[in-house]
This record gives structure tokens, C-alpha cells and sequence, in this order.
């Protein structure tokens, strides 16, 4: 995937991932993200990580202010809380975007370019994400993460939509 050097997911997309991923987005259920968020760090305790830091995926602000929270930083949280990384919100959105569930792989690309700037990063960066559909949102990210300064990035997902 353009930008990002290798991708963890805790589960593919099947019953419970979904039920934990959709319990947090659209229930509401913070505790959700504990669990995606500890799976993930299980994942990444069997597979290694190469990263000084961890960030997330910013959520749409209109969807924040819907939810009450960002889903992606609640689960970055709790995989920082498990594997003793330091955590530190790197990306902002700029401008508005089509919400990706409703766009096909090449509209999903395109909607995305140049959805995220960075503040300077870290050398080495995992970012994290409840899913993985196309790849686009995490190698848009990582792109910004390279402009700021990012040698190395990392996604670390929830699960993987087939």
C-alpha cells in the first residue's frame, strides 16, 4: 500500500469485529474501543512494531460532534495504554469529504487526497484505525506522515473489511 510500510489488523471483518466496530460508531459504546484496542496490541505483541509513537485517524469533526468522541483516538488509546507507546495526535482533516462507506476503491482514493496534513512526525509512526476497507484513509495518512517527516509508518486496524 502507497505509504505505509505495513498494516496490523486485530480481526477481519466478521461478527464480533463488526458488532465491536459498530457498537462504538454508532451505539455509542465506548468500551468497544477497549477491546479493539487491546486485541490490536495483542496483534501487535505476536507480530513486532517498528514505531517510536502512535497517532490515529481523525475522525469527520461532524461525526465527533455526533458521537460525542472520536472513535479512532479511543481505540489509539487504549492500544497506547497496552503496549506503552507514547501517543500524540499528528494529523488534522482539511476541507470536507465525501463519507467513504458510500464510494467505490478509486472514488475512496480520490476523495481522499489530501485529507490529512501532519504536524512534524516522528521518525518511525503507527496509526491507528478501527478499519481497513481500500487502504486509502491509512495511505493518505501515512502520506501526510511522510510530508512531516515520517521515515517509517504503520497502520494498526481493527479489522480488515474483505
Amino acid at each position: 500500500m502507497p505509504h505505509v510500510d505495513r498494516v496490523i489488523a486485530a480481526w477481519d471483518y466478521d461478527t464480533v469485529a463488526r458488532a465491536l466496530v459498530l457498537g462504538l460508531k454508532v451505539r455509542g459504546r465506548r468500551e468497544a474501543a477497549c477491546e479493539l484496542g487491546r486485541s490490536i496490541a495483542e496483534r501487535v505483541w505476536q507480530e513486532g512494531l517498528v514505531a517510536d509513537m502512535l497517532t490515529w485517524v481523525p475522525a469527520r469533526r461532524r461525526d465527533v460532534q455526533a458521537r460525542g468522541f472520536d472513535h479512532a483516538e479511543l481505540i489509539a488509546r487504549s492500544v497506547a495504554l497496552h503496549l506503552g507507546i507514547p501517543l500524540v495526535p499528528m494529523l488534522d482533516r482539511t476541507g470536507h469529504r465525501a463519507d467513504q462507506a458510500t464510494l467505490g476503491a478509486q472514488d475512496r482514493k480520490a476523495n481522499l487526497r489530501g485529507a490529512f496534513v501532519a504536524r512534524p512526525a516522528a521518525r518511525r509512526v503507527a496509526v491507528v484505525d478501527d478499519l481497513m476497507t481500500t487502504g486509502a484513509t491509512l495511505s493518505e495518512a501515512g502520506r501526510a506522515l511522510r510530508d512531516a517527516g515520517a521515515l517509517r509508518v504503520e497502520g494498526l486496524v481493527g479489522c480488515l473489511v474483505a
